[in-house]
């Protein structure tokens, strides 16, 4: 369904405000009133981009997740513990949106971008576990000493002792 009419510096600044309230870095500054500023055309066009983002963030999560898992050593098996619930939400087919009405699109931005929020902070999270180090080390349970990749022991200050 195409767009009603608005003048060019209307759409691009709606547009604009729309993304930047979806993408801003502190959440809690949020507000509500900005979207009671946008037309709904534009309110449903955000919700569509936002169900995107977090089907899109939920499959990075759950890649970089699979990525760290496979990393981790058999004699690690509290990290294996490590509880994790992946789940899937695809964006809605294009009609359920056009059939909401102003409050509900409000309400559903509202609910959605906090899911998108989280989940890019576990995304974010993942990018730091899944990132290349120099030198990553395991603890050994059954010796009890930290081992590197290639199986040496960390040398300890207490070793000098």
């Amino acid at each position: 369904m195409p767009l009603a009419y608005h003048p060019p510096s209307t759409l691009h600044s709606e547009i604009r405000a729309m993304h930047d309230w979806i993408h801003l870095e502190r959440p809690s500054q949020r507000l509500r009133f900005t979207l009671d500023l946008l037309s709904l055309d534009i309110l449903k066009e955000g919700l569509r981009y936002l169900r995107t983002l977090i089907a899109n963030g939920i499959a990075r999560d759950i890649s970089l997740y699979s990525i760290w898992r496979s990393r981790i050593l058999p004699l690690d098996e509290r990290q294996q513990g490590f509880a994790y619930a992946g789940w899937s939400w695809h964006p809605p087919p294009q009609e359920c949106i056009e059939k909401l009405d102003r409050e509900a699109v409000m309400t559903f931005l509202i609910v959605d971008v906090t899911v998108y929020d989280s989940i890019m902070d576990s995304v974010r999270r993942w990018e730091r576990e899944t990132r290349p180090r120099d030198d990553i080390w395991h603890f050994d349970h059954v010796e009890e000493v930290w081992r590197n990749e290639e199986g040496e022991e960390m040398d300890s200050v207490w070793d000098d002792y």
